[in-house]
Parts: C-alpha cells; structure tokens; sequence
C-alpha cells in the first residue's frame, strides 16, 4: 500500500473491487475515455470490459479516496498469460480533478515492479502518440524502459527480479490486500445499515 500526496492510497484492486473499478470507469468523461481505450467506448463496452478483468493475467491498481477509486493503472499480459520475455500493455486512467498528483507516477512504478518480477520483455504503453501527458510518463521511467521509435512502447530494461523487488510486491500485495477486505466489510455494512 503506497500513500500518495495529499489525500489517496495506491493499492492493488481485487475482485472484491471490482464495482468501484467499474464505478471510476464510468465516471471518467468521453475525453478521457478516449484516452484511456483509443476510442470513445459507451457504458455497455465499459462494463464488458470490466467483466473480463481479473484474470490472472492481469493486475490492477487504484487510486483510492475515501473508499472510491479515482484512478486506476493496469497491468494485462498480451496472449493467454505472463510469460517470461513475453509481452503486457500498461494502461492508465485518472479522473479529471485527481491528476497532476503524483498518481500516474506511482501506478507506473507498481506497473514496472510486477512486469519486471513476472520477467515480462515488452511493455505496450496504451495511449496515443499525441498524449503529451503519458509519453511524459513514460520519459521518467527511461532508467527503467527503453523506448521504440512510436514513443509509446517500452522495453524493459534487462533486469531479473531481485529478492527485494519481489519481497517488496509480496509486501504490498498482503498490505492491500487487508485494506481491500476492510472497504469491502464496510462497504457490506453500510449497505445492511441502509436496508434497515
């Protein structure tokens, strides 16, 4: 669980988060819908998309305020898994009067960390070349990545996981993990509190 400035938590999403990833999705206005899918996705293409998500090839990150995802970084395997030297896309989407908080940044740290444990090779940035915003992104992770001519895809820097870089996701993923299950018991309880 990573504190950013001012008010949030990065954390890992599970399944038991799904409804607040679905919830920040529909949220997020046409412009940057388009931002985040390449193309102006409707309510019904966006709840497709989250019924299709977590899987084991695929992990999620969220901004959390106040119990509400504001923004989310994902990291999906491109084909039917992680592969070592295999390939994933890296996407992100954060709401308008949430960024230009250091969020994009964390997500892209977590993203990097669980692509390099998984030994993934490539790492597709999906945004579009004219995205000032993510291909600045990107740039300050060059230690990290090296980029293609296109601007918006990164090869991993060769580096195998490190002790350290897997005990530290491990870490992270069990701190998330019980904040996850306590939103999701208050989130139960305050809907039974509402009913009576």
């Amino acid at each position: 669980m990573m504190r950013v400035p001012a008010e949030g938590t990065i954390r890992r999403l599970w399944a038991c988060d799904m409804s607040l990833f679905r919830d920040h999705l529909l949220r997020l206005d046409q412009d940057s819908r388009f931002e985040r899918f390449g193309a102006y996705t409707n309510d019904s293409q966006i709840n497709q998309y989250v019924d299709s998500c977590y899987g084991p090839d695929e992990i999620i990150f969220g901004y959390v305020v106040d119990g509400v995802v504001r923004g989310a970084g994902e990291l999906r395997a491109i084909g039917a898994s992680f592969l070592p030297e295999g390939a994933a896309e890296a996407a992100f989407s954060v709401e308008q009067g949430w960024r230009r908080r250091g969020v994009g940044t964390n997500f892209m740290r977590r993203i990097v960390r669980a692509a390099r444990n998984r030994r993934i090779h490539t790492l597709y940035l999906s945004c579009l070349a004219h995205n000032a915003k993510m291909v600045g992104l990107a740039r300050k992770f060059e230690t990290e990545l090296s980029f293609e001519t296109d601007e918006v895809t990164g090869r991993l820097v060769a580096r195998t996981p490190t002790t350290t870089s897997i005990l530290s996701e491990l870490i992270d993923n069990s701190l998330d993990m019980t904040e996850a299950m306590f939103d999701f018991q208050k989130r139960v309880l305050t809907a039974v509190e509402a009913r009576h």
